[in-house]
């Protein structure tokens, strides 16, 4: 029985001293995982409220989520909005953070509707938003 209790003890001994280099090993290849890149299909935004007064301090909050391939926030990637008109635009976070969330707000002083577009990482996104200012 004393024979048995020692190769006993000795398995679960190895098991433990592989278990944990593995473990050690696959924290290594973890951390050379490269940034995710931006999935501009994956990527979406919105704006809330789609309608604010002209001229006046009322905003439209435009927010953005940056997503990988995997639906992921991608943090530390830029993000700038395009106008077809006189906008006004006042970056929150011009940078993603770690949800891939971006945002700012726009407001006119003139009245009209006005689309909205965003280029994501350096590359136009196909999205494009409407609001308008009355």
């Amino acid at each position: 029985m004393t024979r048995s209790l020692q190769i006993l003890f000795a398995l679960l001994f190895l098991l433990a001293v592989v278990s944990m280099t593995l473990l050690y090993f696959e924290a290594g290849a973890r951390s050379k995982v490269k940034a995710s890149d931006v999935s501009i299909e994956n990527t979406y935004c919105f704006a809330s409220p789609l309608k604010a007064r002209a001229a006046s301090d009322e905003r439209i909050r435009v927010t953005c989520f940056l997503l990988d391939s995997q639906g992921i926030g991608v943090s530390g990637k830029t993000f700038k909005v395009l106008a077809s008109g006189n906008i006004l635009i006042q970056y929150q976070e011009a940078v993603s953070n770690s949800l891939g969330k971006v945002s700012a707000d726009v407001s006119s002083n003139e009245i009209g509707e006005y689309a909205l577009s965003f280029v994501l990482d350096g590359r136009v996104s196909k999205q494009t938003l409407t609001v308008a200012f009355y």
